[in-house]
């Protein structure tokens, strides 16, 4: 869940009440005619006839009410303008959480190498058959550098279109996911394909490992706020469990108009099954580019099987029987996949999918056993060529 607090509105101003003013009208005429007959000296009172006695006490009863009514008045008119400030305020607090929820990173290319070569032109392509691979585990044949250069040389050729675009003095960071220690030749490899395009900026290498307040490196980084350059690596070439893929997303926060990019990752949602209705709802008052989803990932969710039925229930509810969204299990498309890892694969597709359709995409993933949710909203520059 999102740590939006909640804002209890102001009660309204109570209404002047007719009613109410005619009773302390009498009461407080009552009360004047008590003291001029009790408190006004006998003399004064043999002096005064019944007209100027009865006038002098409906001044006394008029002024008394007109300062009454005045004070009303005023506590009235405050108390309306603190409920126009208070609305204000509120409005402008609803708004800084909604920029907040949109926050994204912008893909600038995805890239995505699995056993079957699968690819999102699959299922755009109606004559296509997709084989619903979800209980095998495709293993690639051979591990080794004659599968990793040439995913890599592609990545360092699509960097090497967009350095022109970028400052010189651009931060370039790889964040490795998959390696629980260094791994020198991945290094190697990598620099020996920045090196073939002659790329100008500074690399550097961190090691990604699980942190479970934060499950998911795209909020890291969107917190981060600054203009370096990532590049996502998620290197599952040697599974044996599941099916093996390598994945990699290059990312950053802000680019210029006249580079090409392919979507935006929106801040993720992190729940479990029991706050689902909670968490879902939150989104859809929050983040706008939810309600706008067109196509649904559902991950490999092991321990959450149960549930998918009512993910999908409560999504068509949400978004409305009548444009409820395609449904592609990430399975089905590419194999059986360790659910952890394969969150960013799921990414890759939509961020894909996003592009070739300019349409809203919804990842549904389980990472360290929370459910998460991820918007890709498509980049709207499909006119700028790569």
């Amino acid at each position: 869940m999102w740590p939006k607090p909640e804002i209890p509105p102001l009660p309204k101003p109570k209404p002047l009440k007719l009613w109410n003013w005619l009773s302390l009208i009498v009461l407080i005429y009552a009360g004047v005619l008590f003291m001029t007959v009790f408190m006004l000296p006998e003399s004064l009172q043999t002096q005064t006839t019944m007209i100027g006695f009865f006038l002098i006490q409906l001044v006394i009863t008029l002024a008394i009410i007109g300062i009454c009514f005045g004070i009303r008045l005023m506590v009235y008119g405050y108390a309306e303008e603190k409920q126009k400030r208070w609305a204000q305020q509120e409005k402008a607090f609803h708004q800084h959480w909604q920029d907040w929820s949109m926050q994204s990173l912008v893909v600038l290319k995805s890239f995505l190498m699995t056993p079957s070569q699968f690819s999102v032109d699959a299922l755009i392509d109606e004559e296509s058959d997709i084989d619903n691979l979800s209980h095998k585990a495709m293993l690639f044949e051979n591990v080794d550098d004659t599968l990793y250069l040439p995913f890599f040389e592609e990545i360092a050729f699509s960097l090497h279109d967009r350095v022109s675009s970028l400052p010189i003095d651009t931060a370039l960071t790889v964040l490795i996911q998959g390696r629980e220690i260094r791994d020198p030749l991945l290094e190697e490899n990598l620099l020996s394909s920045f090196t073939l395009v002659n790329l100008p900026w500074q690399v550097t290498f961190k090691y990604l490992k699980a942190e479970p307040e934060t499950p998911v490196i795209i909020d890291r980084l969107i917190d981060k706020q600054d203009n370096t350059l990532y590049l996502l690596v998620t290197d599952q070439a040697n599974n044996q469990d599941s099916t093996a893929f390598i994945s990699a997303l290059l990312l950053r926060h802000q680019t210029p108009e006249s580079i090409a990019s392919e979507s935006h990752i929106r801040r993720t949602m992190q729940t479990t099954p029991e706050k689902l209705n909670l968490a879902t709802s939150q989104m859809q008052e929050m983040q706008p580019a939810f309600s706008e989803t067109k196509v649904v990932w559902l991950g490999y969710m092991a321990e959450y099987y149960d549930t998918e039925p009512e993910i999908t229930q409560l999504l068509a509810m949400m978004l409305g029987p009548s444009t409820f969204p395609d449904i592609y299990r990430l399975a089905s498309c590419i194999g059986l996949l360790n659910h952890d890892l394969s969150y960013e694969a799921q990414l890759v597709l939509a961020s894909k999918l996003a592009k070739k359709t300019q349409q809203t995409q919804l990842v549904v993933a389980s990472v360290l056993n929370k459910l998460i949710f991820t918007v890709i909203s498509p980049t709207l520059n499909d006119d700028i060529s790569e």
